[in-house]
Parts: structure tokens; sequence; C-alpha cells
């Protein structure tokens, strides 16, 4: 295997890596959504926020997250558009072998 071909995957698995490890809060389900809560809560009393405080550091929170994890998609898609640009350059951009052999007056060409 080429080396461009390795980098073009290498590409493509940081992109699968990047995208796929990030669900936002609409798809969880909801075990998921409240193993998320209970996460944030533990992570705002670590930071010593009293409870009165406690949903507006919560919400705080999920919305920093949120954000991150859309970044994530979004540099996850870039990559994967990148990496999918680069394998159609390489294919158009490939160097092309012909062999031609001659039968009497005609001459077959074949190229791969």
């Amino acid at each position: 295997m080429g080396c461009l071909m390795k980098k073009t995957m290498l590409l493509a698995a940081m992109a699968a890596l990047l995208a796929g490890c990030t669900t936002s809060i609409d798809e969880m389900s909801y075990p998921q959504r409240q193993k998320y809560v209970a996460g944030m809560v533990d992570k705002c009393r670590k930071e010593g926020v009293p409870d009165a405080e406690m949903n507006a550091c919560v919400q705080q929170e999920v919305t920093a997250d949120q954000s991150r994890r859309m970044r994530q998609k979004q540099v996850g898609a870039a990559i994967a558009g990148a990496s999918q640009s680069y394998g159609r350059y390489l294919q158009a951009n490939r160097p092309v072998n012909c062999t031609s052999t001659g039968y009497g007056n005609t001459v077959r060409t074949t190229c791969y």
C-alpha cells in the first residue's frame, strides 16, 4: 500500500473517531441523559458550587460541553470531506500504464 493511500486512510479514521465519539443530548437515550446530567452535577459539586446555584452551574456546563461536542463533529466532518476530496484527487491523477500489442495491421492498447 502506497504512502498516499495510508495517509488517506489515516485521515478517514481520524474523521470517524472525531465525529463518531460525539453525541448530542438529543441523540441520547433517557438513561444516558440521566447519567450525563449526574456527571455534570458531580462536576459542579467538585467545583464547590452551592446547591442554590446548582441549576445554573449544570446548565452552563451542559452548554459548554455541547459546544465542544459540536466543534468536534464539525472538525470530523471537515477532515472526512478533505479525505474524500483527496481520495478523488488521487484517483483522478493516478499514473496510467499502457501496453500495446501488434497483430498484423492492428494494434491493441490496454491501459490500467
